[in-house]
C-alpha cells in the first residue's frame, strides 16, 4: 500500500490523503482500479478522524483506491472553498488517474454528516459555472461518478439556523445561499447513481434530509439506493466499536451493515456482471393506469396503452398476448382488465424485455392496421 499526503492550500490544512493499491502481476485484471474519496464530517468547523482513515482503509480492503479530503472548515469553510477544494482533488485524481491506477471514469465520493452535505453539494452543483470558474476547473474534471451519503446534511431550506449552515455563510442573516446550499432542490439529470444511509434516531440531522434527497432523485430518474436503520444516533462512522465515540453506539446494532451494502451497490455500478441489464422502466405517479388507459372504441387501435380487457375481449389481440405474456390472460376477468397493458405487465413474474415490449407492440399495431 501507497500512502501520501499532498497539500492543497498553501498552509496545507486543505490537503488530500492518498491510499493506492500496490499493483501486482498476481492480479492482471485490477492494474486499475475504481477509486473513492472519503469526506468526513463535522459540521463544516472540523473534519472527524473517525470518519476518515477508517472509512479509507476499509475502502481499500474493498478494493479501491481510497483519498481522503480534509476540506476547509471554521472560518475558511464560507461558500464555495469547501465545494471547489473538493472539486480541486477530483481533478487531481483525474489527472494522475494513469499514474495511480485510477479508473478516470470510476470516481465516487463518501461523505458523513457534513461531508455528506458537500458529496452532494458536487453532485448537483459540479457543473454550476461559478463553482467551476472559482474551482479553476472545466468540463467533467470535478464530476463525481457516484455518490456514497451517510447520515447527509442536505437542506437549508428546513433549518438554516444549524451550525452546519451559518459556517458556510459570511453573514448567518444572509438567506441568499439557502438554495444553492439545499441538495435537494439541484438535483437533475446531472446527478450520478447514489447510495444513501440514516438512523430513524439521528438525533443531530434528521433522517429527512436524506429522505428529502431520495425524493428529489425519484423526481430527476437518477437511481439510488437507501437504507434507514431505525435504532442508532449520529456519527456511527462504519458503526462498529473500531470508530465508536462512546459505549452508546452500541445502541446502533445493525447500522454496521451499511458498508456491505454499499461496497455490493458500488461494485455492481462500477463493475457490472456481464449481460447484466439496467431492468424495466420503472413507474412514476402519473403514470397510465385504469383511469387514462386507452380505449379500442375511442382509439380504433392497438397499443401497450390500450386497456387491457378490451385487448382479450378481442380474439386477434387475445392471441397476441397469449403467446408473450400468458400470465395476462388470468387477468380476464380480475381487477387487471381496468389498466393500460404497459402498467400492468411490468408486475407479472417475468416482465418482458425492452425487445420483446418492442414486438409485443408491433404485432399489437399489426393488428390494427389490418382492421383498416
Amino acid at each position: 500500500m501507497r500512502v501520501e499526503t499532498l497539500p492543497l492550500s498553501e498552509d496545507g490544512s486543505v490537503h488530500l490523503t492518498v491510499y493506492l493499491q500496490e499493483p501486482s502481476r498476481e492480479l492482471p485484471l485490477w492494474r486499475t482500479r475504481p477509486a473513492v474519496l472519503v469526506l468526513p464530517g463535522g459540521g463544516y468547523q472540523m473534519t472527524s478522524d473517525r470518519e476518515a482513515e477508517p472509512v479509507a482503509l476499509s475502502f481499500l480492503a474493498e478494493g479501491f483506491h481510497a483519498f481522503v479530503l480534509r476540506y476547509s472548515v471554521g472560518p475558511r469553510a464560507t461558500y464555495p472553498n469547501p465545494l471547489c477544494d473538493l472539486s480541486r482533488a477530483i481533478k487531481l485524481v483525474r489527472d494522475n488517474a494513469a499514474a495511480w491506477g485510477v479508473r478516470p471514469d470510476r470516481i465516487a465520493v463518501c461523505g458523513f454528516s457534513a461531508g455528506g452535505h458537500l458529496a452532494a453539494a458536487l453532485g448537483t452543483l459540479w457543473n454550476d459555472p461559478g463553482v467551476q470558474a472559482a474551482a479553476g476547473v472545466a468540463g467533467d474534471d470535478n464530476q463525481p461518478n457516484a455518490l456514497l451519503l451517510g447520515y447527509p446534511v442536505i437542506s437549508a431550506v428546513e433549518d438554516s439556523r444549524q451550525v452546519w449552515f451559518t459556517n458556510q455563510v459570511s453573514d448567518p442573516a444572509d438567506t441568499s445561499l439557502i438554495a444553492k446550499l439545499s441538495g435537494e432542490l439541484n438535483v437533475g439529470p446531472h446527478t450520478p447513481p447514489t447510495f444513501m444511509f440514516h438512523t430513524y434516531q439521528d438525533n443531530v440531522v434528521p433522517v429527512e434530509n436524506t429522505l428529502l434527497f431520495a425524493r428529489a432523485l425519484a423526481l430527476a430518474d437518477v437511481p439510488f439506493e437507501m437504507h434507514i436503520f431505525q435504532r442508532g444516533g449520529h456519527g456511527l462512522a462504519m458503526a462498529k466499536r473500531t470508530t465508536a465515540s462512546s459505549k452508546r453506539d452500541d445502541d446502533a446494532a445493525g447500522v454496521e451493515h451499511w458498508f456491505a451494502l454499499a461496497t455490493a451497490w458500488l461494485w455492481r455500478l462500477f463493475d457490472p456482471p456481464s449481460g447484466t441489464s439496467a431492468g424495466s422502466r420503472r413507474a412514476h405517479f402519473g403514470d397510465l393506469s385504469h383511469g387514462n388507459a386507452d380505449r379500442y372504441a375511442e382509439t380504433g387501435r392497438f397499443t401497450l396503452d390500450t386497456c387491457l380487457g378490451d385487448l382479450l375481449d378481442d380474439a386477434r389481440s387475445r392471441a397476441v398476448i397469449q403467446r408473450y405474456l400468458p400470465a395476462m390472460v388470468d387477468a380476464a376477468t380480475g381487477p387487471g382488465r381496468d389498466y393500460a397493458l404497459r402498467t400492468i405487465m411490468q408486475y407479472v413474474d417475468d416482465p418482458p424485455d425492452d425487445a420483446t415490449a418492442q414486438s409485443l407492440a408491433d404485432e399489437l399495431a399489426g393488428i390494427s392496421n389490418a382492421a383498416h
